[in-house]
């Protein structure tokens, strides 16, 4: 609403301004206009290669602030020009000249406002869960409703500006393009739709996901070399795949998961495409690479005859470690994360035309591939995070991955009490909020080093055990990360709040996570970061939702490093029989621990 009522607002003034100044004024100002608009669109991407190459400047930022720059320096210059070279005036009637002027003052609004709404939305200013532009929002889930043509998705409305400013900018853009300023490649072959564009490359999942790629030593050329295509094919069967139809929320992290068969609409075909996201085109922070996107992020641009068209994809494999890397059909607002560093394999599958032809693929903003000549055959897909039943080979969660998990336990994995280390009391009230009984650990958090907090002299006074509720245990379930991801794919592979692991007895009663701890290194030391809600009938945090939620250490720590560990606490009534640790899906591994009586 924001954004519609803001541009609203400048049209109109810019109109109003116009109309003053008479036909002949407004009819130049026109010229300078379009003429400013060919320039900024025709140039602003040469001019965001030459500085973030050179400069190593976000492009995320770069290409917006080219197309204002290229806009606004052309129409001074052009503007200069006429005011010192066309001095005369012509005189028509004042009805003529009122009503041109208003027309002359409507076109020229619509430009200039067009120009600035395509630079903002460029922007990474996007509120990460409903996607908003101040206010606005292209597209809005419709959960009540169907899909048209899949009547087992949720239907998504598009939404425009009320005046359209954007796309008259553009439409304008794409007639020059095509006509008298036409080039070797017209602005329509590489932007079919470019206000879809740019508002599904700045579709982000957090403000740090960034629409473009980087260009700089740290990571190297994201536009030249973040994203490759191994091969594609057109499918010609339908696709087993899952669908959520929530979106994940505070309150229900995971909304769960439906088997569907994706089949195309009517005159629609299936393409599938092997597709190689590189650390180039990675988000980035101080220590770790990461591929944090959604779906509308990859746009692949063909043709129908001789019509340009793009499309994103509806099915992708190998962004989901909840399904183990299996295929989800997708919405735009689905949210996907795959390591930055290594050869990251992920496969897309896009709903097109029966005569689509695809031309090129493009990652994010800038990351472009060539789409070459199609497989023959399709290629056997191969889920790097999947399981025997997600690869197609039947099984599924069998007592060999329980047998598997227990290769990955570390010692402390059982009916113990025990903190990881012992801790020097005072240290560890000087790091964090806790409460303490004696030696015993009632509820907290904290955050420090190894070689502060462990003692240094035998006389001072320390705590070494989680305090028991009188009637319960304290049962811990001790792993390394990067290990269990090897042996028993990523269902124990920490991904950030979504994890909501319970531990479930031979009764099939449920016991949430009472608490958690990670141990990894930085600059050659151990860090711990532990937190602890104590007894859950008297809950130290009430607002804790039994999911894993660090606040010091990064996610990339935990998962990538060999040697971190990662702990889960457990408090469950004595006698009590664990036989399954499970996350929020339901997907989990066998394991036997009891919980001692008395």
């Amino acid at each position: 609403m924001g954004l519609n009522i803001i541009s609203l607002a400048l049209v109109l003034a810019i109109t109003f301004m116009h109309s003053i100044f008479g036909f002949f004024s407004g009819l130049i100002n026109v010229v300078c206009t379009i003429a400013s608009v060919a320039v900024a669109f025709g140039f602003y991407e040469k001019v965001t290669d030459l500085v973030t190459a050179q400069l190593g400047l976000n492009a995320a930022y770069a290409a917006p602030a080219a197309l204002v720059l290229l806009f606004v320096i052309a129409f001074a210059i052009l503007r200069t020009l006429a005011d010192n070279y066309i001095r005369g005036n012509v005189r028509v009637p004042a009805a003529l000249d009122w009503a041109g002027a208003v027309l002359c003052g409507i076109i020229n609004a619509q430009l200039i406002v067009g120009v600035a709404v395509i630079a903002i939305m460029m922007l990474p200013l996007r509120s990460a869960e409903k996607s908003t532009v101040l206010g606005f929002v292209r597209y809005e889930r419709v959960p009540e409703e169907r899909d048209p043509d899949h009547g087992e998705l949720v239907k998504f409305e598009r939404h425009n500006l009320w005046l359209r400013s954007d796309e008259f900018t553009v439409g304008l853009v794409n007639l020059l393009s095509g006509g008298s300023l036409r080039g070797k490649t017209t602005f329509r072959e590489v932007y079919p739709d470019f206000v879809e564009a740019v508002y599904d490359s700045a579709n982000t999942v957090q403000p740090e996901s960034s629409p473009a790629p980087y260009r700089d030593k740290k990571g190297g050329d994201g536009f030249k070399k973040g994203i490759a295509v191994g091969s594609w094919w057109v499918e010609t069967k339908p696709i087993n795949a899952r669908y959520a139809k929530g979106v994940p929320t505070a309150k229900k992290p995971d909304p769960g998961f439906q088997r569907i068969v994706f089949k195309p609409a009517p005159g629609k075909k299936l393409i599938g495409m092997e597709i190689v996201l590189k650390k180039a085109s990675a988000d980035r922070d101080k220590r770790s690479f990461a591929h944090v996107f959604r779906p509308t992020m990859l746009r692949l641009v063909g043709r129908v005859g001789d019509q340009p068209v793009q499309v994103t994809p509806r099915i992708l494999g190998n962004v989901d470690e909840r399904l183990k890397g299996g295929l989800r059909v997708v919405d735009p607002d689905t949210n996907c994360e795959v390591p930055g560093s290594g050869r990251n394999v992920i496969y897309a599958y896009f709903e097109v035309d029966e005569a689509f032809k695809p031309t090129f693929l493009e990652y994010r903003r800038f990351a472009r591939a060539p789409v070459g000549p199609p497989a023959e055959n399709a290629p056997r897909l191969v889920f790097s995070i999947g399981g025997k039943e997600e690869r197609g080979g039947g099984g599924g969660r069998g007592s060999s991955r329980g047998r598997t998990f227990g290769n990955v336990l570390e010692s402390g994995s059982r009916d113990n009490s025990t903190l990881p280390f012992e801790m020097v009391r005072r240290a560890v009230q000087n790091s964090g909020d806790v409460v303490l009984e004696g030696d015993k650990l009632k509820a907290g958090r904290f955050f420090a080093s190894r070689s502060r907090l462990e003692p240094t002299q035998t006389s001072q006074p320390v705590i070494k055990e989680f305090l028991r509720p009188p009637g319960k245990r304290v049962i811990q379930v001790r792993y390394k990360p990067r290990k269990a991801r090897t042996l028993v794919g990523q269902v124990f592979n920490f991904v950030g709040q979504l994890n909501q692991y319970y531990a479930e007895d031979v009764n099939a009663n449920q016991y949430f996570l009472a608490g958690y701890f990670a141990i990894v290194k930085r600059n050659n030391q151990d860090y711990i970061e532990l937190f602890f809600n104590g007894d859950p009938d008297d809950p130290w945090d009430p607002s804790y939702k039994h999911m894993l939620d660090f606040k010091e250490i990064d996610r990339h720590e935990i998962n990538d490093q060999d040697d971190a560990i990662l702990g889960l606490i457990f408090v469950v009534p004595d006698g009590t029989k664990i036989r399954a640790i499970k996350n929020q899906a339901g997907e989990g591994v066998d394991i036997r621990i009891e919980a001692a009586g008395g």
